[in-house]
């Protein structure tokens, strides 16, 4: 159904614009009493008939108190009321009338207002006393009812006095649509609204739209469910009287059967069908599959469409592959389709649903009421109802309370033009507007079937429009206040206004009058009205009454000081001469339909003075009256104009150039009839050739392409001279000659003079403006009477001027040249002609002369051929250089500048940005200008912005997308793309348009939702009492709308009142808050399935049990809810992963126990919110990806495994801490409070390097059902991390520990390998010979030594096994620093969650792992202490080898010659330390904590890329590498942040970032590994190199040995030879390892 916005719109703006007419009574001759009670016996009010036929309502003694209440007043905030009292025959003093509103009296009358001016012929010319006022009284009035009295108290009966009256009516002003109450009509100025909350907000009030169910507004009712039948609704769902709906067929029961109007087609047997019972007074008859209702009926001709309502309920639990159809004429208009209490329709609006839980015949009952309106073409409709997929009968449906409407274009219409308006009426009526009518309005015009009015009689109406601009007294409608808007008293006589001395109206039948009986007879009333602007001409209508004895007398009008129009009795054809009154005396009625030419209406004002001029008669004798006044302005565009109605409607002017048309106007410098480029004119403005370098009116004076500059003027000039001329005198050669000194020249007359002149208003002739001359006529009449002034010939010219005007010379005879600026004529004859005023000689100071004689006209000829003529008067003008950009230079003075730049004082043409020219000259980069429109905010500087396209022409307008759109661009064809757009709002080139309501944002169409408010994308409101919060962009219920929403609210009973059992957040008050309903995990943080914990005195009903959770469908998880022990166990199956911001939602039902037998529907719910442990669920393709990670990461364990203990071995412990520390800091990315995709979930939750070497903890302590229980945020419950100090520094205080036990351990094995050493130490006898030794300074040393007897040789093997550890036992000591070190990241971790998440430090408990955790803080400063110690030492220092031993871990492998280095390893341990606060202290805040963690650890890769700490780069790239690859896991993670607050990351784009991770996380680990890898191969090789050597070596030693023996030292014992040699081997290996 077309619902008529128009309409509406109209009724509204006329309904504040102006007042409105609540009632009117008693306006005919003759009348009833029409509703009027005589109280108190509430009999029918009396009438009095006057013999000449007027009627009064009887105000007496029989009948002193006359009533009527009026009902259903729209809001409104003042009354007004218009009535006629008569003050009839002998009425005596201190008899009064009251007028009385809701019994508070707000008028008196008495006799003595109306003075002793009788009126009687009007009823009876036999009464003596006949007084006729008009009272007019406003009141403040509100109320919705109003109760009007009137009273008298006179003491005799009627006829013999009384107070009648007539002419009623009473006016109210009405308040805006939303108020309900106001002070007055502005929208800010509410005082109660209508909505649920009555109280506006800064007096303002909103519509009914937002609320739930009662969603319209109707003015007089308020909030409703729907409009009633006859009413629209405009698109803020405001009601609105639609006379154009009609009813077609209302079945307003609770159970429609088959009859007449509502047909079934069935193959059931009708014998088995019975009604499905809900209460004793509802019961429904039920419909099931393949059974139609229908109903045909037949349409009017001018039906346009359909408009139904209908409630439909359906009965059993329908899934969503059922649904119901409404058809027309055979084709599906509507689909509905139930879903879990979750309704969709295709086509109809839900306008209220029942969510209730309702049984009827034990099966549940759902009932949604729709409105569903078509557009219809034909004249019959057969409309039916059905539903499909109903298996059997458990399912069934039933419609109730069926209206159906049809809506007409227009009333008693026989074919529609379009949508509002009638094409043919119906027999016996007349088409008005577009409307179809009885009767033609008296003051139309009656053409064939059609009533043309006023501003529809024009001729063209492509050309012309017409608009009123007066409609006044042709009803009843004109108010004293528009009355005093239009007349202003010039002037009057002592005998007028007798009806009060401000009534300047009167009545009569049917309408009011200006003036009329006992207001208007000697007196002068002045209309001025102001012309709106562009108007064409005007019309003035308007009818005369001359009533009663009016003769002598006459009635006057005139219009802008024309001649007075006269009327008497005696002027001809009047178009009435009967009697109105109902009086014995004829009125006559003439007719005025005068045009007014725009030309006669000085100033946009149009004058017109009415004078009733009748010197003799009295005001109650005779009277003037005008009626029917109407002013029409007309629109009228010539043929060179188009009419444009957008800005006729906008008060602009509607005639706009046609541009092509060969007719030059306005604006326009020339029009040659075409479009076309390089002509002379393009786009009506003059242009030359493109390389014109100086151009004069579309006339190329110089060309930069070639021709004779010289030449090329002389061709030209005559031509600019007569274009010059003609173009000034274009207007009166088309309309008539004007003086050449006019400008603007219509018809012969002048309207505007050149500068330097004026006009002579009467005569319209242009005069030169003489300084001291002020007065205008005074000048005209002295350039009259003196033929000179001033020096100044103001009739003739020098004789060499062939075109004189007024003293002015246009044109030169021929001989002579014509100076532009002086326009005096001077001889060019040879050697005196070098007239170049447009070459290039001039811009090079050249000088022009002419020859200035007075001559005989007879010898001009022989002169001008004489070649010798020497000029004796030869005038020399010196020009000056003009600037090179100006394009007219003249005697030194530039007269026009090239297109960019502005004339300055008339000298130099520059180039300024913001002048609004735009400056395109390519070659001077310094003036060019992209654009230049300083008030466009897409041109700034001149430079065109980016996202912004400008027209690069003089204008230089610019644009850019629209306002919605967020980024724009200008493509390669130069056209504005729009990228983004604003959230709800999708892109489509360079515009945004709106997406769907259901979507938060879109993508290429309205409907293609790229996010939702809700995971099925339906509408929030597609659920009653759900809401649309667009801010939030969530659905969420209203509290106080009445209706209780499942899973948000415990209740709703209609207002935000605390204390009335539901609270102002809709949370029960009852009873059930003191019962206690705990919750406890089953699994521990380990699954989500639950226990629900139940008191003594409460019964949970665990069938009942109802769940909910945020972000997911029904079908997306299962939960079964059993009984047991301790109440309620409900256990999950989830088919999606769940995350943190899935909340749980559990609606359990519950009863007191004593209250146990009581009905089902006495128990109660209570919601238990749950936050969920996070679980991922994976489909085949994820899991066996996630199967793939775990199993790499138990090969990484492996590797690391057999990798330890190698590199404790070889000594290669800072390689072993570097992987180490790598994986500790993987460890901590799991406590990101971000939802991470599955792979990086899986990856990280399984990470934890510390579970490489399981070590024994205890972690009894701080559990659920200690007191002193506390938890510590989710994603470390989830990875096992326990808040309490004491379980969670376990692990990294047993690694430390280990690493002193090691450290022991090394000690002790080296001591019981040395006594072995000792054991197994062999004493040789020396022989008296001198030692051998290596060095020649020992061996002279043990020459002078005392030998001993004997050497003592220890065990080669004992002895490299106790070197070995002692370098090990050193390397451990240490080590314990360095352990320390590592674990810094675990122990910063146990102790921030200690401090920040336990509070409760009355518990021993907590005090106590409060104080460790403090003692541990000792600890993490001492590393700090001795980090920062190094910074600054010296290198000899550094290389000490106890320094080193104690120190060297904080300085191993950096460059100790550069502070950096060890500055740097100092803010690597705070960098951690911050870190791990930000991980922890800032969880609750996921933005803020990834971004401080992104900024801590980015920060190491800044100073690494500033300078190298190291002592190679090798180990700088290598620690490069690992801190990029973590700042970039952390920089990924801030992305996911972001996401989780906005929600638009589609999961397979997270699921490839999650590769990306998992891929910075190998990078970093197989970097670590790989260096200790090659470490130990590297090792290995040199150490197999080496035996190599030393066996070989070993070998030849052994050959020499045995050579000497045999030659040269046959004496020397073999075992010493051999062992001297052996210790030199031997000590060459120990200096390899050392």
């Amino acid at each position: 159904m077309i619902i008529q916005y128009k309409l509406v719109a109209i009724c509204l703006y006329f309904s504040f614009a102006q007042l409105n007419l609540l009632m009117e009574d008693f306006n005919s001759l003759g009348f009833g009493s029409q509703g009027w009670k005589c109280k108190p016996s509430d009999s029918e009010s009396l009438i009095y008939h006057c013999p000449n036929g007027m009627d009064l309502v009887q105000l007496s003694q029989e009948c002193n108190k006359i009533e009527k209440t009026i009902l259903n007043i729209p809001p409104h905030y003042s009354v007004q009321l218009y009535v006629d009292f008569v003050a009839f025959m002998t009425i005596d003093g201190g008899e009064v009338a009251d007028i009385s509103a809701d019994n508070t009296n707000i008028y008196s009358y008495f006799k003595e207002q109306a003075g002793f001016l009788p009126f009687s012929n009007q009823c009876d010319p036999n009464i003596d006393r006949y007084d006729m006022i008009t009272s007019i009284v406003e009141f403040v009035h509100s109320s919705s009812q109003l109760t009007i009295s009137f009273f008298t108290n006179i003491n005799e009966p009627f006829p013999n006095e009384g107070y009648p009256f007539r002419n009623l009516q009473i006016y109210y002003k009405q308040c805006h649509y939303t108020c309900k109450t106001c002070s007055n009509e502005a929208y800010n100025q509410c005082l109660s609204c209508f909505t649920i909350n009555p109280t506006p907000t800064l007096q303002q009030c909103k519509t009914c739209e937002d609320q739930q169910n009662l969603r319209f507004l109707l003015q007089t009712q308020g909030c409703l469910m729907e409009c009633p039948e006859g009413y629209s609704y405009d698109k803020q769902l405001v009601c609105q009287r639609n006379l154009m709906l009609k009813n077609l067929l209302n079945l307003n029961t609770l159970l429609p059967m088959t009859s007449q109007q509502l047909l079934l087609t069935s193959n059931l047997n009708p014998a088995i069908r019975s009604p499905i019972s809900c209460n004793p007074v509802e019961s429904y008859l039920p419909y099931y599959q393949d059974e139609v209702l229908y109903t045909i009926l037949n349409l009017d001709p001018s039906a346009i469409g359909i408009r139904l309502k209908a409630t439909i309920n359906i009965f059993g639990s329908w899934t969503p592959d059922k649904y119901f159809q409404i058809k027309v004429n055979g084709q599906i208009i509507d689909s509905i389709n139930f879903n879990n209490l979750i309704v969709t329709t295709q086509n109809s609006i839900i306008l209220y649903s029942d969510v209730t839980n309702q049984i009827c015949s034990s099966k549940n009952k759902f009932t949604v009421r729709i409105e569903l309106n078509q557009i219809i073409t034909g004249q019959v409709v057969n409309l039916s109802f059905n539903a499909y997929n109903l298996v059997d009968q458990t399912l069934s449906w039933s419609v109730s309370n069926i209206n159906l409407e049809q809506e007409v274009c227009s009333l008693m219409c026989g074919s529609c033009a379009d949508n509002y308006n009638c094409d043919a009426c119906l027999l016996s009526y007349f088409l008005y507007k577009g409307q179809c009518i009885l009767d033609c309005p008296p003051y139309s015009k009656m053409v064939g079937t059609q009533c043309i009015d006023l501003d529809e009689e024009v001729i063209d109406k492509e050309k012309s429009k017409i608009k009123y601009l007066v409609k006044e007294f042709y009803d009843i409608s004109t108010t004293k206040e528009r009355v005093n808007e239009l007349f202003q008293l010039v002037s009057q006589g002592s005998n007028n206004f007798a009806k009060g001395s401000d009534i300047y109206f009167s009545y009569v039948p049917g309408k009011k009058v200006f003036g009329g009986a006992l207001v208007w007879v000697n007196a002068v009333f002045k209309l001025q009205l102001e012309m709106p602007k562009y108007y064409y001409q005007v019309r003035v209508n308007f009818q005369v009454i001359l009533g009663d004895d009016f003769d002598p007398g006459d009635f006057q009008y005139q219009i802008n000081y024309q001649n007075n129009v006269i009327l008497t009795k005696q002027t001809s054809n009047p178009i009435q001469n009967t009697q109105i009154w109902g009086d014995i005396k004829p009125d006559y009625v003439f007719q005025v339909d005068q045009i007014v030419n725009k030309d006669d209406i000085q100033n946009r004002y149009l004058i017109i003075q009415f004078n009733c001029n009748n010197q003799i008669k009295q005001v109650q004798q005779a009277f003037c009256a005008i009626q029917n006044l109407f002013i029409t302005a007309e629109f009228y565009c010539t043929k060179e104009y188009r009419f444009d109605i957008f800005n006729y409607e906008k008060g602009l002017n509607p005639c706009i150039p046609i541009c092509g048309d060969g007719f030059v106007v306005d604006e326009e410098q020339c029009d040659d009839g075409n479009m076309d480029p390089f002509d002379g004119c393009f786009s009506c403005q003059y242009q030359c050739q493109e390389h014109c370098q100086n151009c004069v009116y579309g006339i190329c004076l110089f060309n930069q392409e070639g021709e004779d500059e010289n030449q090329k003027f002389f061709e030209n000039e005559e031509d600019i001279q007569e274009k010059i001329y003609h173009y000034d005198n274009q207007s009166s050669n088309y309309y008539g000659e004007c003086q050449v000194e006019c400008q603007i020249c219509k018809e012969g007359n002048c309207y505007l003079c050149m500068e330097g002149y004026y006009i002579e208003q009467i005569t319209q002739i242009c005069y030169l403006q003489i300084i001291g001359c002020s007065d205008d006529q005074q000048c005209s009449t002295d350039i009259q009477n003196n033929a000179q002034m001033s020096s100044i010939d103001y009739r003739e010219c020098q004789i060499e001027c062939l075109s004189c005007k007024f003293g002015l010379c246009y044109e030169c005879l021929q001989g002579y040249y014509l100076d532009l600026i002086t326009l005096n004529c001077y001889l060019l004859i040879i050697g005196c002609n070098n007239v170049q005023s447009y070459s290039k000689e001039v811009q090079k100071h050249s000088k022009m002369s002419v020859c200035e004689i007075d001559i005989s006209y007879s010898t001009l000829d022989s002169i001008y051929q004489d070649p010798d003529y020497v000029c004796i008067n030869c005038l020399t003008f010196a020009y000056q250089s003009c600037n090179n950009k100006c394009s007219f230079c003249y005697q030194g003075q530039c007269l026009q500048c090239q297109s960019g730049y502005t004339l300055y004082e008339n000298q130099d043409c520059l180039s300024i940005c913001g002048d609004g020219l735009l400056n395109k000259d390519q070659t001077n980069q310094e003036f060019f200008e992209q654009c230049d429109n300083p008030l466009n905010e897409g041109c700034q500087n001149c430079v065109i912005l980016p996202g912004y396209k400008c027209i690069q022409e003089d204008s230089s307008l610019c644009w850019t997308c629209d306002s919605n759109c967020l980024k724009c661009i200008v493509d390669e064809d130069n056209q504005l793309v729009c990228q983004q757009c604003i959230d709800g709002y999708y892109a489509v080139s360079s515009f945004c348009l709106i997406c769907d309501d259901n979507c938060i944002t879109c993508k290429d169409d309205s409907a293609l939702c790229t996010s939702c408010y809700r995971d099925d994308c339906q509408k929030c409101e597609a659920i009653p009492g759900l809401y649309t919060d667009y801010e939030i962009k969530k659905c969420i219920p209203q509290c106080g709308d009445g209706i209780k929403i499942q899973y948000y609210e415990q209740c709703d009973d209609g207002n935000i009142i605390d204390g009335d059992g539901c609270d102002s957040e809709c949370n029960s008050e009852l009873p059930q808050e003191q019962y206690s309903i705990g919750v406890k995990r089953l699994n521990g943080l380990s699954s989500n399935d639950l226990s629900i914990i139940q008191d003594s005195y409460i019964q949970l009903n665990c069938l009942k049990t109802t769940v909910s959770i945020d972000g997911f469908d029904k079908e997306q998880f299962i939960y079964n809810s059993t009984s047991s022990d301790t109440g309620c166990k409900i256990q999950f199956q989830f088919f999606k992963s769940i995350y943190k911001t899935n909340l749980i939602h559990i609606y359990i039902q519950f009863q007191e126990i004593y209250t146990r037998i009581l009905e089902e529907q006495n128990q109660q719910y209570k919601e238990i919110q749950v936050d969920p442990i996070e679980q991922i669920i994976l489909d085949d393709s994820q899991q066996a990806q996630a199967d793939a990670i775990s199993s790499a990461q138990s090969s990484l364990s492996l590797l690391i495994w057999i990798l330890a203990p190698l590199s404790i071995l070889f000594g290669l412990f800072d390689y072993l801490w570097a992987v180490l520390e790598i994986l500790s800091w993987i460890n901590n990315f799991y406590f990101f409070n971000v939802n991470f995709p599955f792979n990086v979930q899986i990856l990280f939750l399984n990470s934890d390097w510390s579970s490489i070497v399981n070590f024994p903890t205890y972690q009894n302590l701080n559990q659920p059902g200690c007191d002193y229980y506390f938890e510590s945020p989710p994603r470390f419950s989830e990875k096992g991390v326990d808040p309490l100090f004491i379980n969670n520094a376990q692990v990294p205080a047993f690694f430390i520990f280990t690493s002193i036990i090691l450290y022991f351990v090394s000690l002790i094995i080296e001591f019981f390998f040395k006594v072995i050493d000792k054991l197994f130490e062999k004493k040789v006898p020396l022989h008296n010979h001198t030692t051998f030794s290596i060095q020649k300074q020992q061996d002279v040393q043990l020459h002078y030594q005392k030998q001993s007897q004997y050497l003592t040789k220890s065990n080669k093997y004992t002895q490299y096994l106790v070197q070995k550890l002692k370098m090990v036992s050193n390397s451990f000591q240490s080590r314990i620093k360095q352990t320390i070190t590592l674990c810094l990241l675990d122990l910063t971790m146990a102790i921030t969650l200690q401090l920040i998440f336990g509070k409760q430090f009355y518990h021993k408990m907590i005090l106590i792992n409060t104080i460790l955790a403090l003692s541990f803080c000792v600890l993490i400063i001492y590393q700090l202490r001795q980090s920062y110690y190094v910074i600054g030492i010296h290198k000899s220092l550094a290389e000490f080898p106890l320094f080193q031993q104690k120190y060297g871990c904080y300085f191993e492998n950096i460059n100790i010659e550069n502070t950096f280095g060890l500055k740097f390893n100092f803010f690597g341990l705070i960098r951690k330390i911050t870190y791990i606060f930000c991980l922890v202290y800032f969880y609750y805040t996921p933005l803020l904590q990834t971004t401080l963690c992104f900024i801590s650890c980015s920060s190491g890769v800044l100073l690494l890329l500033y300078s190298n700490p190291f002592e190679s780069k090798g180990q700088l790239y290598k620690q490069l590498i690992s801190e990029s690859g973590l700042s970039l896991i952390i920089f990924i993670t801030i992305l996911l942040s972001i996401d989780d607050l906005l929600n638009k990351m589609e999961e397979q784009t997270k699921i490839n970032m999650g590769w990306v991770i998992i891929s910075l996380v190998l990078i970093c680990v197989f970097c670590e590994i790989i260096t200790l890898i090659f470490e130990i191969c590297r090792l290995l090789y040199e150490i197999t190199v080496q035996t190599f050597k030393f066996l070989i070596k070993k070998h030849q030693a052994t050959e020499q040995i045995e050579t000497n023996n045999e030659t040269q030292q046959p004496n020397v014992p073999e075992t010493i030879i051999l062992n001297r040699l052996s210790f030199k081997h031997h000590h060459q290996l120990h200096q390899y390892y050392q």
